[in-house]
């Protein structure tokens, strides 16, 4: 079984490691020092491998300090504190609803990934030994990640030391609960949480887990400690209990035969399959016409062809975020001791808004459906590289993102105002309208960047395949800078003047870089 680990594990780190040498030859500064015959210099793939196996610890490290630190310690200290309850019981309410989502969406028994086909199908793995060694690989990681930082998260929540070295494995034994029962449910009916059959069934469930996470703590309904507690540490002998159903299990390779069999459909078809979904999406009325002149036409046509392309996602989020503001509301309604938490994180949490709007902002879409439904006809025709032209067309599709993307902010900001109006207030008026124009600036910031980084360092090649690896980086980076956006501890006035100056200062730049620089970068690549 280790032989099959040791050789699988090679081959995603020899796989990524040629993903991370091609990006880097992507990067305009550095792609002069890496040679052609990269990829068979010793040295090079040594020094790749390294970075990947850094970033594969990385990946485990940084997941659970996120994981811990925003989802199940930061609510903590608010709620304690308005409820006068000890942390530890909110602490281990949230882990224990959780932990049960992360048993049913995150068991990673079965995968039906690229590397996955390439070992079973390809080179012809043992499917078990394949299946199970890198199981315990993934649990034994999930422990040796989640055990620092359970300690300095559950230590400052108050929550017993010894209970703190228990709950890493209370968290692998559910995994190992739900994967004994994912075999359950094969044996019996033929399908695995991993299957797309099953989807629609769990969905609901881990919805409503996830609703028990933080919705009780919030009205000052939470599990006693020795009931959540009790749960998890009882995770642990099941978990026990659990090994030998799925060691004894003999249907790896017709579980994952299964489940991988659309995957060569699905790696054949993935250069197309993306503008194929996209072409059903557009409305084919040759009617259609626009009484604009220009790139003023050439867009207006476009965006009347591609709505359902460019909308329809968005009206999806917006929906669901008037679901849950409609919730939030309610609970304010009724619950009346929820309502001084909810008016203290809107006066000095609205920083998480960075993260919550970056998830939901649709430019990288919209810059899709213009590379593939537009730009890469028309970037075969000189006069539409030149930088007067460029520039004219950014503004224009800077203002179609920019109304996509304010309908789910101005909710969000609408909603917030009446929320902080329904809590109490606050004792400087002027903080309704900065939680009004914070979200629609911070996605004004979105919509600017994305299309710049489009222009700047257009990512996708004539086959409409994302390659561009300084792309990549940069909404990396992106990401990383909203991240430590949201930690931050600005007051709501503060927070929103920052966003809305720094969101009008970077249009003026972006502006200025396209015009720059986008005549020599906006092309198609092979």
């Amino acid at each position: 079984m280790f032989e099959t680990f040791r050789q699988s594990f090679s081959l995603r780190c020899t796989a990524n490691a040629n993903m991370f040498l091609f990006a880097l030859k992507k990067i305009p500064i550095i792609k002069k020092l890496i040679p052609e015959t990269a990829y068979s210099e010793p040295a090079l793939k040594i020094f790749a491998k390294i970075v990947i196996l850094l970033f594969e610890i990385g990946k485990f490290v940084l997941g659970k300090l996120a994981y811990l630190g925003i989802m199940v310690a930061l609510p903590v200290v608010p709620v304690a504190t308005q409820h006068e309850v000890p942390k530890s019981t909110v602490f281990l309410h949230i882990l224990l609803f959780l932990t049960l989502i992360g048993g049913i969406v995150n068991i990673n028994l079965f995968k039906g990934d690229e590397r996955s086909y390439q070992a079973i199908n390809l080179l012809q793995m043992d499917a078990r030994r394949f299946t199970l060694s890198n199981f315990i690989y993934y649990l034994l990681c999930t422990a040796l990640s989640f055990l620092p930082f359970m300690l300095l998260f559950g230590i400052l929540s108050d929550v017993p030391v010894w209970l703190c070295l228990l709950l890493p494995l209370a968290i692998v034994g559910t995994k190992l609960v739900f994967a004994a029962l994912n075999i359950f449910s094969y044996n019996r009916i033929g399908i695995v949480a991993d299957d797309a059959k099953a989807t629609w069934v769990l969905l609901p469930v881990w919805i409503i887990l996830l609703l028990a996470a933080y919705i009780p703590p919030i009205t000052g309904r939470i599990v006693p400690p020795t009931v959540s507690a009790g749960i998890l540490l009882a995770m642990i002998p099941l978990g026990a209990l659990s090994v030998l159903p799925v060691i004894r299990f003999r249907k790896y390779k017709e579980v994952n035969q299964s489940i991988l069999s659309h995957t060569r459909q699905q790696m054949d078809t993935n250069k197309n399959r993306i503008k194929v979904t996209m072409q059903k999406q557009i409305t084919a009325d040759v009617t259609q016409t626009s009484s604009r002149s220009g790139f003023e036409f050439l867009n207006e046509l476009f965006v009347k062809r591609h709505r359902k392309l460019l909308w329809g996602a968005t009206l999806k989020v917006s929906a669901v975020l008037a679901v849950l503001l409609a919730i939030l509301i309610s609970v304010i309604r009724f619950v009346p001791p929820s309502r001084a938490v909810i008016n203290d994180m809107l006066l000095t949490r609205t920083s998480v808004l960075w993260i919550v709007l970056y998830a939901i902002n649709r430019s990288a879409g919209f810059t899709q459906a213009c590379f593939m439904n537009c730009d890469n006809a028309m970037l075969t025709y000189p006069f539409f590289k030149k930088p007067g032209s460029i520039l004219k067309l950014f503004r224009i599709r800077l203002r179609e993102l920019i109304k996509i993307n304010a309908l789910p902010a101005g909710i969000i900001g609408a909603g917030m105002t009446l929320m902080l109006a329904m809590t109490g207030g606050t004792e400087q008026p002027v903080n309704y309208l900065v939680l009004l124009l914070a979200p629609i600036a911070i996605n004004m910031f979105f919509s600017v960047h994305f299309l710049m980084l489009y222009y700047l360092f257009q990512p996708y090649t004539a086959g409409s395949v994302m390659k561009g690896g300084m792309y990549s980086i940069l909404a990396t980076g992106t990401y990383m800078f909203c991240y430590f956006m949201m930690r931050a501890t600005l007051p709501t006035f503060g927070f929103g003047l920052v966003c809305i100056v720094f969101c009008a200062a970077y249009f003026l730049i972006a502006c200025a870089l396209v015009y720059k620089f986008a005549p020599k970068t906006f092309k198609i690549h092979n």
